[in-house]
């Protein structure tokens, strides 16, 4: 009995040259030249590349990079069909071979239609935030298990829970202010401000006036104690924003 007598075949390996027996499904991300550059060095270097992987329709589920490689070279591609492949097959294979951008997922997610992410990214185009930031004003995980933006957006759990709030924060402070590309910390002390119902226009001025110094600010509760010195400045204390503390870099911030 050789090796092979002990072992259940799973999968057929096929090869051919005829590329446009294959075609890509609008989940695959967009082609990477360079990606397809690198792999047909790796080919004429004699490293040999494993199969991709195609469904029963001969959609490429993994490895489309190098299918194109391949038929750059015009040398045979090996292939398996896999059936019965779960919906996210596409970005779970090529996240693992290839990390995944975080716009990737949105993207992913966006053409599996999911209208969350959709307007995850109309936000954060709007706004010119981050997308970290932009998520977390927009809205925020549906499963609390999973609390890691990274994971939240590549695991498709982001809900979108405060739209409108988000939107008028934005329209408000961010996009009147001088300052053109806010770090998260500080979007982050002026949500907090904002949310404490401070008078929009004042805090706008305040961080208009310590800009350059908010810039060199590494923690949120600075950054909001900077903007308050300035706000509350010739404010009867009645109307002045106030800060406690009631933890390590932890403040409850209220007028």
């Amino acid at each position: 009995m050789t090796v092979t007598d002990k072992y259940k075949v799973a999968y057929s390996v096929y090869e051919t040259d005829q590329y446009d027996d294959f075609s890509f499904m609008e989940e695959n991300r967009g082609i990477s030249a360079n990606h397809v550059k690198a792999l047909v060095k790796n080919i004429k270097d004699g490293y040999e590349m494993p199969p991709i992987i195609v469904n029963e329709h001969m959609e490429v589920m993994d490895g489309q990079h190098r299918l194109m490689a391949h038929k750059e070279l015009d040398e045979p591609v090996t292939f398996i069909i896999q059936r019965d492949m779960k919906e996210n097959a596409i970005q779970r294979a090529n996240t693992d071979v290839s990390k995944w951008t975080t716009p990737q997922h949105i993207e992913y997610h966006i053409k599996r239609g999911n209208e969350h992410y959709a307007k995850l990214n109309e936000f954060k185009e709007y706004s010119g935030m981050p997308v970290v930031q932009a998520m977390r004003i927009l809205g925020k995980s549906a499963d609390s298990r999973i609390k890691s933006s990274a994971k939240i957006i590549q695991h498709g759990v982001f809900v979108v829970t405060h739209e409108t709030d988000a939107y008028s924060f934005t329209d408000e402070v961010v996009l009147r202010m001088r300052m053109e590309a806010p770090t998260g910390k500080i979007i982050s002390a002026l949500k907090r401000l904002y949310d404490a119902g401070v008078d929009t226009k004042r805090l706008v001025t305040a961080v208009n006036v310590t800009e350059d110094e908010l810039k060199l600010l590494n923690t949120v509760p600075k950054i909001i104690e900077t903007i308050v010195k300035v706000y509350n400045t010739d404010l009867k204390r009645a109307d002045q924003v106030k800060m406690k503390e009631y933890g390590k870099n932890q403040y409850k911030v209220y007028i």
